[in-house]
């Protein structure tokens, strides 16, 4: 990328626009997937909280919070990097927001799980 090197910044008006493309795209995606993962995950935590419940997501579970963590957190490390210069003010803020909510709920996630185990 067109940063310099040793540099923690990415300055987003020194890059190219297909880099800068490129990097905003992966933080979108990144911040969706998060948030995503980390709803997905609550979901099947309560399906398997149902009482006498056929299907068991307990694995899938523990992997979606996990990932939502991952995911949550590699956005929050490219919003940090790019000092969340991407995109618009409603593009920062409705990404910041996902980033949070991936942040804090996935962890969460895992310690409600063991915490309170489906069986």
């Amino acid at each position: 990328m067109g940063e310099s090197t040793g540099s923690f910044r990415i300055d987003t008006g020194r890059i190219t626009h297909r880099e800068y493309m490129s990097l905003f795209g992966r933080l979108i995606d990144f911040a969706d997937a998060g948030a995503i993962l980390s709803c997905l995950g609550w979901i099947f935590f309560w399906l398997d909280s149902i009482p006498y419940h056929l299907i068991h997501f307990h694995m899938v579970t523990q992997a979606f919070f996990a990932l939502a963590l991952l995911c949550s957190l590699y956005a929050a490390w490219l919003m940090l990097r790019t000092a969340n210069r991407m995109g618009t003010r409603q593009d920062r803020v409705t990404l910041a927001l996902e980033v949070l909510y991936g942040v804090t709920t996935s962890p969460l996630g895992l310690v409600v799980f063991y915490l309170y185990p489906p069986h």
